[in-house]
């Protein structure tokens, strides 16, 4: 069974976010990620680097450009949300949506 979590997390430990962040980036597609649910338990609440290091253990290719990269804020969850979002145009009719 799958499980969603936020790559940078919903109520971080060590850092607060604006307003902004919150209504634009913290729930886009982009910074949403799909895991089992024993890993979804290991990475918990715990922050983007943290959750950087145990994105190394997962077999999902696709998680490789978050493996990659040294922050994620703004600029990394709209592009990769946009990245999703084209995929789904791409594969799926959303025409009727």
């Amino acid at each position: 069974m799958g499980s969603i979590i936020h790559i940078k997390p919903q109520t971080p430990n060590k850092e607060q976010y604006t307003e902004e962040f919150i209504h634009n980036f913290l729930h886009r597609a982009g910074n949403l990620a799909l895991l089992t649910q024993s890993q979804n338990s290991m990475f918990s609440n715990k922050s983007f680097e943290e959750k950087s290091e145990l994105f190394q253990d997962t077999a999902l290719s696709s998680y490789k450009e978050i493996r990659e990269k040294s922050k994620w804020d703004e600029e990394e969850i709209g592009e990769r949300h946009n990245k999703i979002v084209e995929f789904v145009r791409q594969y799926f009719d959303i025409s009727s949506l």
